[in-house]
């Protein structure tokens, strides 16, 4: 169970770049559409066409390049990137994670395609609901969060490589309490932080992935919700619990 928006420092820069060609394929298990991109070609060259979401200015969430930590201000969004762990809840005593959650976010060096910068942790010892990073998508830096309506576009679209299976969600309102921006409200039987999202398994190249919107869906334990694009909070990357992990994220759009 995932704990948005404890923002976080990276406190040395490291490479998590790659080198050799390219090719594209499909993933059949998952509809997961993806490029291998392991070359060092210009960010989007060769990629696929862009989806119902607009053109790639305008459907682009953040590709780390400017160094900081504040995904790209257009189409009306702000935000910024975060870490979070089950740490934070006081269980896992000795799990550590790099960067470590608190603080701002900042990129490491060496991303997706030859690229300057990517989101990038890696961490082991979580034992409860495990750790992540994630990044709002309408946060005005005061405490204040919304949600942003992406019921423009059909998906999400990212670059990624690391070492283990991570899972993609989508956090909307209706799934997060009141205390971060959303509209759930906890019961005995009707939990919160129950996102919808798919599972991927990483490899060591960097890869492109396609994620539609129809393919995310919660994983059962909380309150049942319909995932609703409108009311869209922000993005997670999360590891299960029991792994030594370490991921990069990059070149982050809606499709």
């Amino acid at each position: 169970m995932p704990l948005p928006t404890t923002t976080t420092p990276l406190p040395t820069r490291r490479s998590c770049g790659a080198s050799g060609g390219a090719r594209t394929s499909t993933v059949l298990a998952f509809t997961v559409a993806f490029t291998f991109a392991s070359g060092c070609s210009k960010k989007g060259e060769d990629g696929p066409s862009w989806g119902g979401g607009g053109s790639p200015e305008t459907a682009l969430i953040d590709d780390l390049d400017d160094g900081d930590g504040q995904i790209a201000e257009v189409g009306g969004r702000r935000g910024a990137w975060y870490v979070y762990n089950d740490v934070a809840d006081g269980l896992s005593p000795g799990a550590q994670q790099v960067p470590p959650a608190g603080g701002d976010f900042l990129p490491a060096s060496g991303g997706a395609e030859g690229s300057a910068f990517c989101a990038q942790t890696s961490g082991s010892g979580f034992g409860s609901w495990g750790a992540g990073i994630g990044v709002d998508l309408n946060d005005d830096g005061e405490g204040e969060k919304h949600a942003f309506d992406a019921s423009g576009y059909t998906g999400i679209r990212f670059m990624a490589r690391g070492n283990t299976e991570i899972r993609f969600s989508g956090m909307i309102a209706s799934v997060l309490p009141v205390a971060d921006g959303g509209s759930c409200q906890a019961g005995p039987e009707a939990a919160c932080y129950d996102a919808h999202g798919t599972k991927i398994t990483l490899g060591s190249e960097w890869q492109q992935y396609s994620i539609p919107f129809s393919q995310l869906l919660q994983e059962g334990w909380g309150a049942v919700q319909a995932f609703a694009p409108g009311e869209l909070m922000g993005l997670q990357f999360q590891v299960a619990t029991g792994v030594a992990f370490e991921f990069s994220i990059d070149s982050l759009h809606f499709d």
